[in-house]
């Protein structure tokens, strides 16, 4: 009977249960294990922490690695969570009746009605006025290249709708419509005192005119090639260095602490630098100026001195490129009278000299000189001139505009205009900061001058400017927008 029992027993177990719900702490188990109540889990792999799961529904632990304010992310990592209102403190909000800030149990209690912000706005300027150029603020947006020390000097080309700016920081370009800067690239890098760059219409060439090296950035395609240095002028500063359409001109200057009448001509096509001829050259000199006359196809230099604080000139000379020679020296008769640090544009058909410096005086004189004919016309009126050196100047198209400058010792914040046709001088505008050695370009109905040193500049240059209007024109700008601040409390 016993024996009975058994395999009875046995073939009851042995035959295959239908799966069922197993409940512990419930009467009606709704899952395969039901339990109700807490759990504690003792000896699970791992450290204290937040239990998980994987997709086999193995239980472990992640461990606790934050601090006392983190919570665990969907990634298994411990942060902070941002975006909540704080649970108590003052906040500070632009909206009125803010209701996030209700809700949350803050309360108004006082408003800041003259907090200060910069902003991007649109809008038509009318003829004759002006807008500083964009420095800082405005979040995502590129500031101007700054300028640390007194001998890093800003170089600027312009390309008849954008600037371009060398650095110690790299390459930037500023577009005058849309008030916005742009960094390029951190390379090539410049800004000594013998640093020189020109616009070849697709290229910046920068020449180091101290350390005698050079580089060509391409911005289109963010492209940089180094210059070659067999038959390359010598280290010099205070030269000038032009673009003819197709070469590179660098002549003057001083080195090894003399005048220099020598120099070279750059291809940027073949790379390949090609000695200037002297035969025939005007005497050595500096800070003068290198005025490309398109119409004739020559270079025209004049002016400058012989030695850094004396030997004034009003002598100068006429230089083809195309065949590397000099062809005539400029004609004295007429001319205006001794200076360097003067300026030079042409208007097409003349070249039109104006103020510097003699014997430590700023002038306000200046001459009108035909390279067809090497002759001088009309001395320019000084009825109404500025006495400026250091200044600079733009052809607008039938007028010259004359920008900031240095009289005796302060500069200059005015903006003059030059009618060659009437002989005559109007102060059209006032831009508040005086400027020197700095850059004036000319852009269809704008006027736009950058950079320079002011006069508390502490013997930096800045990299602060204007936007001057000749006709009614759109565009951005950035502007300082007086906003009220909202002031909320909660204990």
């Amino acid at each position: 009977m016993k024996n009975l029992f058994l395999l009875i027993s046995l073939l009851y177990f042995s035959i295959p249960l239908s799966a069922q719900n197993v409940g512990i702490g419930t009467n009606d188990p709704q899952n395969k294990l039901h339990v109700a109540g807490g759990v504690r889990i003792e000896a699970l792999n791992g450290s204290s922490g937040i239990v998980t799961k994987n997709t086999l529904g193995d239980l472990s632990s992640v461990p606790y690695t934050g601090n006392a304010t983190d919570v665990l992310k969907g990634n298994g990592s411990f942060s902070p969570l941002t975006g909540l209102v704080p649970s108590s403190g003052v906040v500070m909000s632009k909206t009125h009746n803010n209701n996030l800030l209700i809700n949350a149990g803050y309360s108004l209690f006082g408003e800041m009605p003259q907090i200060f912000t910069y902003a991007t706005t649109s809008a038509t300027f009318p003829a004759n006025s002006w807008q500083p150029t964009y420095t800082r603020g405005i979040q995502g947006n590129v500031s101007p290249p700054e300028y640390g020390n007194a001998g890093e000097r800003p170089l600027a080309v312009w390309t008849g709708s954008i600037m371009y700016v060398v650095n110690s920081g790299g390459v930037y370009s500023y577009s005058p419509d849309t008030d916005i800067w742009t960094l390029l690239s951190t390379y090539p890098k410049g800004g000594g005192v013998g640093d020189r760059i020109v616009w070849t219409g697709t290229e910046i060439i920068l020449w180091r005119g101290q350390i005698g090296t050079g580089q060509k950035y391409n911005p289109s395609n963010n492209s940089i090639t180094t210059m070659s240095t067999a038959n390359a002028p010598v280290g010099r500063y205070d030269h000038t260095m032009s673009w003819d359409g197709t070469r590179v001109i660098v002549w003057g200057g001083q080195s090894g602490g003399a005048a220099v009448n020598n120099g070279a001509i750059y291809n940027p096509t073949t790379n390949l630098w090609t000695i200037l001829s002297n035969a025939g050259a005007p005497a050595a000199r500096m800070k003068h100026t290198a005025t490309w006359c398109s119409s004739i196809n020559r270079l025209i230099v004049w002016g400058g001195s012989t030695s850094v604080f004396s030997g004034e000139l009003n002598t100068g000379g006429i230089f083809n490129p195309a065949s590397n020679s000099w062809e005539a020296a400029i004609n004295i008769t007429g001319a205006p009278s001794v200076r360097n640090y003067h300026t030079a544009v042409w208007t097409g058909s003349e070249m039109i000299v104006f103020g510097g410096v003699a014997g430590g005086t700023s002038l306000n004189t200046g001459g009108r000189y035909n390279p067809t004919t090497n002759t001088w016309g009309t001395a320019t009126s000084t009825t109404g001139a500025p006495t400026v050196s250091f200044h600079a100047a733009v052809w607008e198209g039938t007028k010259m505009y004359v920008s900031g400058g240095k009289s005796v010792s302060n500069p200059s914040s005015y903006l003059y205009r030059y009618d060659p046709l009437l002989n005559t001088w109007t102060n059209v505008a006032n831009f508040k900061e005086g400027k020197y050695w700095h850059h004036c370009f000319y852009k269809s109905n704008i006027l736009l001058v950058w950079g320079g040193r002011e006069i508390t500049d502490n013997g930096n240059y800045t990299n602060t400017g204007f936007r001057y209007f000749l006709s009614g024109t759109s565009s951005s700008v950035t502007k300082l927008i007086s906003e009220t601040l909202y002031l909320y409390q909660k204990n």
